[in-house]
């Protein structure tokens, strides 16, 4: 199975900050992706990390790679992606045509964004 991670970098929770957030969403997906052996997938030869932080980016490389989908995106909660959703839903269902399934590890926990997405 081939997919990859989709994490923001601008959320916090009541609990942690921002930067706490991230390493906590960095953390989880990357342990999701090992456990059920998903094979992370450069769609970017030029791109740094394993993980995408901006949807835009993401779907520019999709669109750019010429791939027609991968199996599975990875994303720590809706919550985190709530707000682009909301800004860009052209975009999002877009996204969303990129893969086989969606998966968010956690649906219910409350964050703040304090950027765009």
């Amino acid at each position: 199975m081939r997919g990859l991670s989709l994490i923001n970098p601008n959320c916090s929770h009541s609990t942690a900050t921002k930067e706490e957030f991230f390493d906590i969403q960095k953390i989880l997906t990357a342990a999701y992706i090992k456990e059920n052996c998903i094979k992370e997938f450069k769609l970017n030869p030029y791109q740094v990390y394993s993980y995408y932080t901006i949807p835009h980016a993401l779907l520019y490389d999709f669109q750019k790679s010429g791939i027609n989908s991968l199996d599975i995106l990875v994303i720590y909660s809706f919550s985190v992606i709530e707000r682009f959703t909301e800004l860009y839903p052209e975009k999002w269902e877009q996204l969303k045509q990129c893969f086989g399934e969606i998966v968010f590890l956690s649906e219910t926990l409350p964050v703040s964004h304090s950027a765009a997405p």
